[in-house]
C-alpha cells in the first residue's frame, strides 16, 4: 500500500473542490486504499489553515468530520531528524521530516514542487496531486493487463479455434464435452454457436 505525506494545501482544495484531483486522493486515503503518516505539526497546521476566517465559507460540521475521520486513518510518527533550512518556507520542513520518517513513497503538495532541492527526499517522490493521480491510473491499467492477460492464457491455452464457414471448430487439446469443449467455453462469454443458415 502506498505511503503518503499530504502537504496542507491538498487538504483545503479536497473540501473546496469535491471533484477535483485533492479530493480524490482523500477519498482514496479515508477508504483505507492508501495510507497517510501525518506528525502533530502538521495536524496542528491542518487544524490552524482551516480555522482561518477566509475558510469559513466551508461547513464546519463536514470539516470537523474530515479532521475526525484523517486523525484516525492518519499513522503518527514522531520525527528523529530535524531540518532546517531546506526548503524556502520554514513550515515545508515539517512535511519532509515526516516523508523522511516513516519512508513515504509520495509527498504531495499543490505548491511549488521545488520547495525541496530533489523531487526525491531521500526516497520520496515530491508530487502534485495531479501527477499522482496519474501515477495511480497508470497502476491500475498495468494490473488490469496483467489479470487480463492471464485470463486469457489461462481461457485459451489448451486449444486453438478457428472459424469455418460460419460454425466454430475446436482443433485440439480440449475434447468433445460439451461443458468444457469449444462451445461450452464460448457460451459462458456470451457467445451461442450456432448452424449456418446462410443458403
Amino acid at each position: 500500500m502506498l505511503k503518503l505525506v499530504i502537504d496542507t494545501n491538498v487538504v483545503i482544495s479536497a473540501l473546496l473542490k469535491p471533484e477535483s484531483n485533492p479530493a480524490l486522493i482523500m477519498s482514496l486515503i479515508l477508504r483505507g486504499d492508501c495510507r497517510i503518516f501525518v506528525t502533530e505539526t502538521i495536524f496542528a497546521e491542518y487544524t490552524g489553515v482551516l480555522g482561518r476566517d477566509k475558510f469559513k465559507i466551508l461547513d464546519r460540521a463536514i470539516v470537523k468530520e474530515f479532521l475526525s475521520a484523517l486523525r484516525a486513518k492518519g499513522l503518527w510518527v514522531v520525527p528523529k531528524v530535524l531540518l532546517d533550512e531546506v526548503t524556502k518556507d520554514p513550515d515545508d520542513n515539517a512535511f519532509l521530516e515526516c516523508a523522511l520518517e516513516s519512508k513515504a513513497d509520495f509527498l504531495i503538495t499543490d505548491s511549488n514542487t521545488q520547495h525541496s532541492p530533489e523531487r526525491k527526499f531521500p526516497r520520496t517522490s515530491i508530487v502534485t496531486p495531479g501527477e499522482f493521480i496519474a501515477y495511480i491510473a497508470k497502476l491500475i491499467k498495468q494490473r488490469f493487463s496483467q489479470r487480463f492477460n492471464r485470463h486469457i492464457n489461462i481461457t485459451w491455452a489448451r486449444g486453438d479455434f478457428i472459424r469455418n464457414g460460419g460454425s466454430i471448430q475446436h482443433c485440439s487439446g480440449l475434447g468433445g464435452n460439451e461443458g468444457t469443449g469449444a462451445k461450452g467455453r464460448l457460451a459462458r462469454w456470451g457467445y451461442e454457436p450456432g448452424e449456418d443458415k446462410r443458403g
